[in-house]
């Protein structure tokens, strides 16, 4: 791929608003502040680690880290995935001196739809006779395991007690990036944030009115528009397969 960097775009800006190089620094300013927007998500710094994880299973989250992109466990060239439980708890399992301690799994699995001996499938899939009435389609593997949660304020990721400490995992995560004058970004993104600087500057200017700085923002949203549609990998058959995962064959009885 392409790249151009931040100070050939805070050029392209003078030439085009007509400004001189006095303007460089604010309108570098400008793009570095646009730059560091559009890569939490339009254009992410994916980075890539592996981590232990310890006798709490958790493992401790990349102090660059912004957000997760994906969790899973090493299996040779592939990544098996984890996925996340926003029922964990975040506080940390403690003993009665205070100290940290890893948590169990509890003795009682509880779920809205658990096994088939609960209450919940016999009154809605036998009839008074005790025979099976059919219709319960699609029905999975029960309860899984390998979840996880960030717990930014602890800086932590916790992990299903399944995982065993020491097992290695792998994290992929949008880190945060100092944007420099020297830092690269696609071509695609070049129109993004020169019109981003046009706008900024046109909207602290005195030599244009709310018409022109509304303009210039509608013109940069529109590039942003296209950058994101640039970018993004989704496809008729990535919809497709996305509906299809959803639905499996069962036997209909």
């Amino acid at each position: 791929m392409t790249y151009a960097t931040i100070d050939s775009i805070v050029n392209s800006a003078l030439l085009s608003n007509n400004l001189t190089i006095h303007y460089y620094v604010q309108l570098a300013n400008e793009a570095l502040k646009c730059l560091n927007e559009i890569s939490y998500d339009t254009l992410p710094t994916p980075k890539s680690v592996e981590l232990t994880v310890n006798a709490f299973n958790e493992v401790t989250i990349p102090e660059d880290y912004i957000d997760w992109a994906r969790v899973g466990e090493k299996y040779g060239l592939q990544i098996l995935p984890l996925l996340p439980n926003p029922n964990y708890n975040r506080l940390a399992a403690t003993n009665d001196l205070d100290e940290q301690i890893a948590y169990t799994e509890p003795t009682t699995y509880r779920d809205s739809i658990s096994y088939f001996g609960d209450g919940y499938w016999w009154n809605n899939y036998t009839s008074s006779y005790g025979e099976h009435t059919g219709r319960f389609y699609g029905h999975g593997g029960g309860k899984q395991a390998g979840f996880f949660k960030p717990i930014e304020e602890r800086g932590v990721i916790q992990l299903d007690t399944s995982i065993t400490p020491g097992t290695t995992i792998y994290l992929e995560y949008i880190a945060f990036d100092t944007a420099t004058i020297g830092s690269l970004v696609p071509k695609y993104a070049e129109s993004t944030i020169e019109s981003y600087i046009t706008w900024q500057y046109k909207s602290w200017s005195t030599l244009y009115n709310l018409g022109d700085v509304d303009r210039a923002e509608r013109t940069f949203h529109n590039n942003h528009r296209k950058l994101r549609a640039r970018m993004s990998d989704l496809t008729i058959d990535v919809i497709r397969n996305t509906a299809r995962k959803h639905f499996k064959q069962s036997v209909k009885l």
